[in-house]
């Protein structure tokens, strides 16, 4: 999932309760050329755990970041790629199954980020990142968040998608996107009582938690989600160990005749009977042609006495 260039930077000052043995597994001084470069300017700095658009700054240069980095005390910070983008949308998930796509305008007056007066994204885009949200909230267990996604040249970038606690609000979001809101949380908050299975854990652990805690790869669990549920049981024939091996073959045996020996004896032995009669059926008029030929054939005459 395509995402902006990032470096997560630690805070300007200690935090709280901490010295500068805390954080001895950070190489100091650090590397500013080497993340200048991979980022790049003008970038955005802002907090790792941020929301609101609060302590987000632009950057144009190394002096500009560094005079905004010293300000940050302890914050936890982000320095982020800026994506140009030609359009953007903030997406509401629910329940890791319900989305709400909204086209967006963070440019605008925060009142008039909804009415972007921008053409409908096409159908291809829409269903791209419709995929994006299910799969980023999935895989983090958030039921309620929001992402959003900056398009650059046709690609959405996600840009913000760790916000559980999104706003909602009317005046906002609009009328629309609101009542949609309000009467899916509701849906899903009825669906997720009606599960409730007292003494057992209800909670909803994303995928990253759960193949984290099961010592599985992510790569795994793709994979098993692509399977099937309705398949067949069978009993397995041969060890697991031979499996993907290449079977040897006989050239003396035809395939008939291997499949008839694979069977059980009843099943064998029907299968042999029918071939006898089978070959039985086709030797019977090569042996009545036999006969008439030998039958219409002259006797040889006995040769005459001197």
């Amino acid at each position: 999932m395509p995402v902006p260039k990032t470096v997560i930077l630690p805070s300007k000052e200690l935090p709280d309760d901490t010295t500068n043995k805390s954080f001895r597994n950070l190489a100091y001084p650090l590397d500013w050329n080497g993340i200048f470069n991979y980022v790049g300017f003008p970038a955005y700095m802002k907090p790792f755990d941020g929301g609101g658009w609060k302590e987000v700054y632009k950057l144009e240069n190394e002096k500009d970041f560094f005079s905004k980095y010293d300000k940050t005390k302890q914050y936890v910070m982000m320095l982020q790629e800026e994506v140009v983008f030609d359009d953007y949308f903030r997406c509401y998930c629910i329940g890791g199954k319900h989305v709400r796509i909204m086209q967006y305008e963070p440019r605008n007056p925060h009142h008039l980020r909804y009415e972007h007066g921008k053409a409908p994204a096409s159908k291809k885009l829409l269903d791209t990142i419709k995929d994006y949200v299910i799969k980023l909230n999935q895989y983090l267990g958030y039921d309620f968040n929001t992402v959003e996604f900056a398009v650059r040249d046709g690609i959405p970038y996600a840009i913000d998608f760790c916000n559980p606690a999104p706003d909602a609000e009317v005046t906002s979001v609009g009328q629309e996107n609101f009542e949609w809101v309000v009467e899916t949380a509701a849906d899903y908050a009825i669906e997720r009582a009606k599960k409730q299975k007292d003494g057992f854990d209800n909670l909803t652990w994303g995928e990253f938690v759960k193949t984290s805690a099961a010592k599985m790869p992510l790569v795994a669990v793709a994979k098993k989600a692509a399977v099937k549920a309705d398949v067949s049981v069978a009993m397995v024939d041969h060890a697991i160990e031979d499996e993907g091996k290449p079977k040897k073959t006989k050239t003396t045996k035809a395939p008939a005749a291997k499949a008839a020996m694979a069977k059980e004896p009843a099943v064998k032995a029907a299968a042999v009977k029918e071939t006898a009669v089978k070959t039985a059926v086709v030797k019977e008029p090569v042996a009545k042609a036999t006969a008439v030929k030998e039958k219409a054939a002259p006797k040889p005459k006995k040769a005459a006495k001197k």
